[in-house]
């Protein structure tokens, strides 16, 4: 059996230590804030949260294709930037999430580090997917690589933009 996390809030604050972990090697989360009784914003070890997240966005489509955005976030453990995406085909798509790229707030394009999801989707399905991209931040576009079944490039451009 393995041990457990430790999970220890202390008023505002939540102290989270994997074993053998103590003082500044553990997670504290705090500085909560809230809207109509929701979070809003938080820190992860100091870092605020809120600057480090992406909205959903509008459906953006290509021919068979459309894929949406869900969520992005950027990490404070690993400082990667992960996409969570949907994509729909009414044909038979193959996703290159391993050739894939993001083209930062800068101007910077950044190669995909990590991609989990389906290489080929079959036509008229639906799969959410996950992309990481390492060291950079959202307020950017993603060129998500799309093929379809013939190998024409059916690939989108999906604008990561920050929470407001």
């Amino acid at each position: 059996e393995s041990p457990e996390t430790q999970v220890t809030p202390s008023g505002d604050t939540v102290r989270a230590c994997n074993p053998g972990e103590t003082g500044d090697q553990c997670t504290v989360v705090a500085d909560f804030a809230a809207i109509d009784g929701l979070i809003s914003d938080f820190t992860v070890n100091g870092t605020p949260i809120k600057p480090r997240l992406a909205a959903e966005t509008a459906p953006v489509s290509n021919g068979p294709v459309t894929v949406r955005v869900l969520v992005a976030y950027r990490t404070v453990s690993s400082d990667s930037l992960s996409i969570v995406f949907e994509v729909t085909g009414t044909e038979k798509i193959n996703i290159g999430g391993y050739s894939s790229a993001y083209l930062d707030p800068t101007g910077r394009q950044v190669e995909s580090a990590d991609y989990v999801g389906p290489t080929d989707l079959i036509a008229n399905a639906r799969a959410i997917a996950i992309i990481n991209f390492e060291r950079t931040d959202v307020g950017g576009t993603l060129y998500l690589e799309l093929y379809s079944e013939d190998f024409d490039d059916i690939s989108v451009q999906v604008p990561i933009a920050p929470l407001p």
